[in-house]
């Protein structure tokens, strides 16, 4: 069935690709970790830069199903962006993508742990909609780097077998049947799980 509707991700190409991707996530999660615990004052200002974006979107003054729909879409978009980003040949900005949410998470982690809030908190707050949302992330940012992958191979007259807009046409469909879901899930435990546990855990 996989090889029915996506061809050309049936080939190890989309496994290979989230392999690397899920390693260069874990790594820049741990340097993130390290470089906030070593110089807290710029993971600070950094994780203060993000607080503003997410109150920017007012979430504290929207109901339940609300505050659901701003976080299911933002994430939504921010995933496909992710993913478009591979359109561009040669620059693979979907790693950026991948690289900005990795380091993020990493530095949250460590001013948890710097503050006294303690890793308990910080995992209580991340893992519920963690487990869904971060593959979600994990699999945008791979179909975006093997989008660009082709591309830029197709430009360099080095892919001759497999054609940039089916490519496209399946890592689209992948997104939707698998990633959408998992971000709709996420937002569901973000929106109405995770306040209850870090209220009892804070």
């Amino acid at each position: 069935m996989f090889e029915r509707y996506f061809p050309t991700l049936a080939d190890g190409r989309l496994r290979n690709e989230l392999k690397t991707t899920a390693l260069a996530f874990l790594i820049l999660t741990i340097i993130g970790f390290a470089a906030a615990y070593l110089f807290p004052e710029s993971a600070v200002e950094m994780i203060s830069f993000f607080n503003d974006k997410v109150e920017s979107f007012g979430l504290d003054q929207l109901s339940g199903i609300e505050i659901f729909s701003t976080i299911f879409f933002n994430n939504l978009l921010a995933s496909f962006s992710a993913m478009l980003d591979g359109v561009i040949p040669f620059l693979y900005l979907s790693a950026a993508a991948l690289g900005t949410n990795a380091l993020l998470i990493g530095a949250f982690g460590a001013i948890y742990q710097k503050t006294g809030l303690g890793l308990l908190a910080y995992l209580v707050g991340i893992l519920p909609h963690g487990i869904f949302e971060l593959p979600a992330i994990i699999v945008s940012c791979a179909l975006g780097l093997s989008l660009c992958k082709i591309g830029t191979a197709r430009l360099l007259h080095r892919e001759a077998h497999c054609k940039f807009l089916i490519h496209f046409r399946d890592c689209s469909r992948f997104f939707f049947l698998f990633v959408l879901p998992l971000l709709f899930l996420a937002a569901l435990i973000e929106t109405y799980l995770k306040p209850v546990l870090l209220a009892l855990t804070l």
